[in-house]
């Protein structure tokens, strides 16, 4: 019988068959649990080789489950899964794991890890300077800069990976469609982040030529949501789509809009889980035109709409389940729409169950 690990994540599609099928290979199966509460209940069904704990998403709240397991448990194996960033590496270790690691992850090395044990303390296989130890402004860029490209590019390797392994079995044709839209999608949001860090900053200074055009942005908003509807589709959100017949044009560089809607999608998809609602609208109040990005995934903490849109990680409020800016996209829509005379703005129903980004840009 293949022995077996726990991981605690709330994943998409996209990013858990790729990782189920590398541990299946390296002879693991893998329960899967979304919360500290359902962890112990499986420890206690059957013990695991280890505990995996996915710290860096939003939808977990994984030092806390860290927390939760080591407590519990002493002796389990504890590993947490990080994409890079130092707050959260050190909140890991000191919420008890053995060892953390930063996406994207060898997992044959994990695997050899784990078949010779080094002790309680664990031993880092992502070694090297822990930039939280420098000054504030350091451990923003580099939190800022690892999360935000290391995210997608974990989901292309992987699902690359097992691409490859599949590559001469017979009856894999459907699967490997399925890894490669997933890996596109990933890729297209690496490349609009990659822009978005070079153009940032200058967007800010007020030194970026912005290349104006009128334009509708009606069709920028519905290229958006279909250049990403595996992910949409993946994430598994009911989706509402509200667009008018008629064009809504305004003057604007394509290609930063272009990029704010697919930052807006992204932000989306990273604070919402299965059966959350989002709901998408681009309507004239005015002489502004309005684009609405409306879910009921995690609120915004009350006080914080001003803060998100600065590059400042606040990695105690995200551990408390609200949502924060920790990343590049709503600072650059913020700087995108500035730019174009208009204004971005976000906020969360009273009740906590409704959050709104609202785009506002003149119109033509």
């Amino acid at each position: 019988m293949s022995e077996h690990l726990i991981l605690v994540t709330r994943p998409s599609a996209e990013a858990l068959e790729p990782l189920g099928a590398r541990l299946q290979a390296q002879g693991y199966t893998v329960n899967i649990a979304p919360d500290a509460s359902q962890t112990l209940k499986l420890i206690r069904a059957r013990p695991p080789k280890a505990v995996l704990v996915d710290v860096a998403s939003p939808e977990v709240n994984g030092i806390q489950v860290c927390k939760d397991v080591r407590q519990a448990v002493n002796e389990m194996t504890l590993i947490a899964l990080n994409q890079g960033e130092p707050g959260l590496r050190l909140a890991a270790l000191r919420a008890g794991a053995d060892l953390v690691l930063d996406e994207p992850i060898n997992w044959s090395d994990l695997c050899e890890w784990l078949h010779t044990p080094r002790g309680s303390n664990g031993h880092l296989l992502a070694e090297g300077p822990l930039m939280g130890q420098t000054a504030d402004d350091a451990i923003g860029a580099a939190s800022l800069l690892s999360h935000d490209l290391k995210s997608p590019i974990s989901v292309i390797i992987s699902s690359l990976e097992v691409m490859l392994a599949f590559q001469e079995e017979d009856g894999m044709q459907e699967t490997n469609q399925r890894l490669l839209q997933g890996a596109l999608s990933a890729a297209y949001r690496q490349l609009n982040l990659i822009s978005a860090v070079v153009d940032l900053p200058r967007l800010e200074l007020g030194c970026y030529e912005l290349q104006l055009e009128p334009l509708d942005l009606v069709q920028v908003v519905r290229g958006g949501l279909s250049s990403d509807a595996y992910s949409l589709e993946s994430k598994g959100l009911n989706i509402h789509v509200d667009l008018p017949d008629e064009p809504l044009p305004v003057e604007g560089d394509t290609e930063l809009l272009q990029r704010v809607i697919a930052c807006l999608i992204d932000n989306a998809l990273k604070f919402t889980v299965r059966a959350d609602t989002l709901c998408v609208s681009v309507r004239r109040e005015g002489n502004q035109v309005l684009v609405r990005f409306t879910d009921t995934g995690r609120p915004i903490q009350p006080g914080f709409e001003q803060d998100m849109m600065t590059r400042a990680p606040q990695w105690e409020r995200r551990q408390n389940g609200a949502r924060t800016s920790v990343a590049l996209g709503l600072p650059y829509i913020h700087a995108v729409a500035v730019a174009h005379g208009g204004s971005f703005t976000a906020g969360s129903s009273p009740d906590g169950r409704k959050t709104t980004f609202t785009l506002s840009l003149p119109g033509l």
